[in-house]
C-alpha cells in the first residue's frame, strides 16, 4: 500500500512540474511535457498491444478476408494503424495525419 502511495505521489509531482513549463512548449508548437509523459508511459503500451491483437485477429481472420477480397483493407486497419500509431508517430504528438 505505500509503494501505490509512494508512486501515486511521484506520478503527481512530475505531472504538477510538468504544466509549469507546458506554456513555453505550447508557443512553440512542441508537445507539452504531460503529453510526451502520457505518450510514453500509456498510449505507446496500448498502442503496441492493439498492435499484436490486431496483427493476432488479421492472421485468423487470413482465409476469409483472402476470400471475400478485402485483405488490404482489413491489413490497413488491424496492423498498418496500430504499427504506425505506436512506433512511426513522434512521441507526444497525439494527433494522426
Amino acid at each position: 500500500m505505500k509503494f501505490l502511495a509512494a508512486i501515486l505521489i511521484s506520478v503527481m509531482l512530475i505531472f504538477g512540474s510538468a504544466q509549469l513549463s507546458s506554456a513555453k512548449t505550447k508557443m512553440m508548437n512542441e508537445p507539452s511535457d504531460i503529453g510526451i509523459t502520457f505518450d510514453v508511459l500509456v498510449l505507446r503500451p496500448l498502442g503496441f498491444t492493439g498492435f499484436a491483437l490486431g496483427t493476432t485477429l488479421f492472421l485468423v481472420s487470413l482465409p476469409l478476408t483472402a476470400v471475400t477480397g478485402s485483405v488490404g483493407t482489413t491489413k490497413d486497419k488491424l496492423v498498418d494503424y496500430p504499427a504506425y500509431y505506436t512506433f512511426r508517430r513522434p512521441v507526444g504528438y497525439l494527433d494522426m495525419p
